[in-house]
Formats: C-alpha cells, structure tokens, sequence
C-alpha cells in the first residue's frame, strides 16, 4: 500500500511539472502566432501584415476579375502620353495615299507623306537605291513614269538630273507597289517636297508610263507641258522613242534613234 502512495505522489508530481510548463510556454506559442514580426535593425522596426481584402472584394487584382476584366487595362497607355501611330524605323508603312492622281506637291502646311530615306545611288534616271532608317538598302523604281534606258538619247540626261536633283539627300518615299524585280514602285520627293517623278517629266527626260498609270493627271500635263516647250526629249535633236519600245528594238535598228 505504501508503494502505491509513492507511486501516485511521483505521478502527481510529473503533472504538476507539466502544468507549470505549459503555463510557461503557452503564451509565447500565441504571441508569436500574432501578424507583428519584429526585425533587428538599428530602429527595431516593426512590420505589420496587410490587412486582408474583404470577402468578395477582388478590384485590386485585375487577374481575379476575368479575362474581360484583363484585357480592358491590357497595355493601356496613360493618360499623359500619346501612341504614335507612324514608322518606326523609318522604314516602309502601309498607307491608304491615293495610286493615281497624286498632287506634284505635298499639302501646304500638311505632314509629309510616307517614310525617310538618303540616295545613295542612281542607275538610271528611274531606278534609285536608298538608304532607311533600320539602314536597309532599298532599290526603288520610279511610279507612273519611264527614262530613256541607258544608251538612248537623253538616258545619260535624265540620270544627271536626278543625281543633281537628289544625290546624296534625304528624300520621301511613298511606296505605291512591287514590281516583278522586288524593287519598291513610289514616288520620291525631294527636300522641296516636290515630286521628283513629275519633274523628270516636265523637264523632258522621261514618258508618262500609261500602261501602269493612266489616271494620272499631274504627270501627263507635265508631259504636254515639256512637249509644247521642245524639252529634252522633244527638242528634236534626235527622234524620240519610248523606253518600251526602245527595249524591244535591236542594235541595228536602235542606231536609227541615236
């Protein structure tokens, strides 16, 4: 029986131990179950947790919204800043210009049309090579007119008066097509913003090019313009061909034009 006090008082003993423990560490379980986090640092800062959103209250996250909710702010630009709409790079754009009837100028006071480029060489009076912005080099022929080929009375001409006209300059491509070469089909314009393929015209050194360019007005007055005048081409010192037919002759009988 005296065994069975001891053991009891020994059991008794353990539990009371495991009270005061508990009493102990208990506290300290909970306090640090709170959301303050202490950080070490020379100000002993203290950091409390965000506050959790409402129940049902998801206009923070746009992501928790949908994909309607998403895409609407997608890529926004702010209020305060405009998205350009031009080139980038200077290189090429689509464009709506109209393909036929295009003015000899650009509009008083308007935007220039198309996109930048510097001449950096000249085949014949209408095929150019330039340089774009992304520093491409783009061969061009120029739209709705044709030069004397090279060879032919008045070739040499026309290509010195490009080379007068825009070598080495900065000049306004407007892409108009692609020809069956790859090259760009546009018109130029030079630093007066005047189209350099009407001038060649007028000044009698290349044909309206019908076949391709029918409706254009500027250019076929251009063309009567340097006909009434006895320009270049229609001074009669040689008798006149044009480059279409020019290319379907032989060497024999090109010698009768030259």
């Amino acid at each position: 029986m005296a065994g069975g006090k001891h053991d009891l008082r020994g059991l008794l003993g353990i539990v009371s131990v495991l009270i005061g423990w508990l009493l102990v560490v208990l506290p300290r379980v909970i306090n640090d179950g709170t959301a303050r986090v202490n950080i070490g640092g020379p100000n002993n800062a203290e950091i409390s947790a965000p506050p959790a959103a409402p129940a049902g209250d998801s206009t923070s996250d746009p992501f928790s919204q949908g994909p309607a909710a998403r895409d609407s702010t997608w890529g926004q630009v702010p209020s305060d800043r405009t998205a350009s709409t031009g080139s980038s790079v200077g290189g090429p754009t689509t464009t709506n210009e109209r393909t036929t009837d295009q003015p000899e100028r650009t509009p008083a006071g308007g935007s220039l049309p198309g996109w930048p480029a510097k001449v950096i060489g000249i085949t014949d009076g209408d095929t150019i090579d330039v340089l774009n912005a992304d520093n491409q080099k783009l061969r061009l022929r120029l739209n709705a007119i044709d030069c004397p080929e090279t060879g032919q009375p008045f070739g040499s001409n026309a290509k010195q008066f490009v080379s007068q006209r825009v070598g080495g300059q900065m000049v306004r491509i407007v892409e108009r097509d692609r020809d069956r070469y790859g090259r760009i089909v546009a018109e130029v314009y030079d630093a007066s913003s005047q189209s350099l393929n009407v001038a060649l015209v007028r000044a009698g050194l290349a044909w309206h090019y019908k076949a391709y360019a029918a409706d254009r007005k500027d250019v076929a007055a251009a063309e009567s313009e340097a006909r009434t005048q006895l320009r270049g081409l229609w001074s009669g010192s040689h008798r006149p061909i044009a480059p279409w037919d020019w290319r379907q002759l032989s060497r024999l009988e090109r010698d009768r034009y030259r």
